[in-house]
């Protein structure tokens, strides 16, 4: 894979280059997850490989209204899908600190952090054909939360337009704007790792 063009990363609200250091420990459970969604994916077209029957009817019925969709109506179809999940931190889910859950995992559990359901929405567009080089996993923080309060989202191009999908439940895929309230830390895919400068 390839970063972004440099045409559109010259036209984002903040730069970012390679990253040589993984200074929050992302790139190694990140590493691992996809190499277990290579070997055994979660998602596979309109099948979901998990012991939910009910789950694996919303998600057939969720494909089949994204497959033909534009790249806008298949983030919004799977951002509505992901969103219904509950939230929880890790260490009252997993009894541990930090977990990177894989899709299934997380699914089957029906709960999960910010970091569970960007991963999930991810790997529910790439069967949805939509490439890993239009998506990222971004590191970010709120301003007015604690400075060691990570938050994870993915945002998803489709041409210049940049959508956010986060885990808010009232909320859409916000467009362009989304990132005002957040301070940018760096973006990573399958593709490499890239620090905002």
């Amino acid at each position: 894979g390839k970063p972004w063009p440099n045409e559109v990363i010259d036209k984002l609200p903040f730069k970012f280059q390679p990253s040589e250091k993984d200074k929050k420990g992302i790139l190694l459970p990140w590493n691992k997850l996809t190499m277990l969604e290579l070997k055994n994916p979660t998602f596979d077209g309109p099948n979901l490989s998990v012991n939910d029957p009910e789950l694996v009817k919303l998600w057939a019925e969720t494909y089949r209204n994204a497959a033909w969709a534009t790249r806008p109506k298949q983030i919004m179809y799977v951002n509505h899908f992901f969103n219904r999940f509950d939230y929880g931190e890790d260490i009252n889910v997993w009894g541990v600190r930090e977990y990177w859950a894989t899709p299934r995992e997380f699914m089957e559990k029906k709960i999960g952090d910010c970091k569970a359901i960007a991963i999930a929405k991810y790997y529910a567009l790439i069967t949805l054909g939509v490439s890993m080089n239009d998506m990222y996993m971004v590191t970010v923080n709120d301003p007015t939360a604690p400075k060691d309060a990570y938050h994870l989202v993915l945002v998803v191009f489709d041409g210049q337009d940049q959508y956010v999908l986060d885990m808010d439940p009232n909320r859409g895929a916000s467009k362009n704007s989304a990132y005002r309230k957040y301070k940018v830390f760096d973006y990573f895919n399958e593709a490499g790792s890239w620090e905002v400068k």
